[in-house]
């Protein structure tokens, strides 16, 4: 029986075969031989997937379409535990799956693993909180998360600063 290797198939089909892997196992087959890293590095390749895994990603940014870029945008918040305040339900369901995706860790509740609280609402308890939290928790836009996956970088949290403000109402009674 001959001995079959993927190295001897024609490009396109290798290719094919490739292009069928998910993310991770293409990024581990740039660890198999010369040849695999070869056909493996294809940014048509790596273009497809990121469009696949971030829709939104405008390749502006950052590297080009490759592992490198998969790569960052796999583990662009790792370390980073968000909570979000006043955001609708289906933007709040978003914002979670692109953290969660991104290496983040989403939590519903403000707690003293949040590093960073997605405001929409400037004025709620948890907006509140985190102001006093003397700058541990950094209060930002929902853009700061949208514009981190876009660029695939993580952006600077001044650039996108929210500021806690005051109700009127005492605090037990805002939402």
């Amino acid at each position: 029986m001959a001995h079959l290797s993927l190295v001897g198939l024609p490009p396109d089909l290798l290719t094919g075969i490739l292009g069928a892997l998910p993310a991770a196992s293409l990024a581990r087959m740039l660890r198999v031989s010369h040849g695999i890293r070869s056909a493996a590095n294809d940014p048509h390749l790596w273009r497809l997937l990121c469009k696949t895994l971030w829709r939104d990603d405008a390749f502006e940014g950052g590297p080009p379409a490759g592992p490198e870029r998969y790569g960052l945008r796999v583990h662009l918040f790792r370390r980073v535990c968000v909570c979000a305040t006043g955001m609708e339900r289906s933007e709040r369901a978003a914002a979670r799956a692109a953290v969660r995706e991104m290496g983040g860790v989403w939590d519903d509740t403000l707690t003293t693993a949040t590093t960073h609280l997605l405001c929409s609402a400037s004025f709620s308890k948890k907006a509140l909180i985190a102001a006093e939290s003397r700058g541990r928790i950094a209060l930002v836009s929902p853009r700061w998360l949208w514009e981190s996956a876009r660029l695939a970088r993580r952006q600077p949290v001044h650039d996108h600063n929210v500021r806690a403000s005051y109700y009127s109402e005492p605090l037990s009674s805002v939402q």
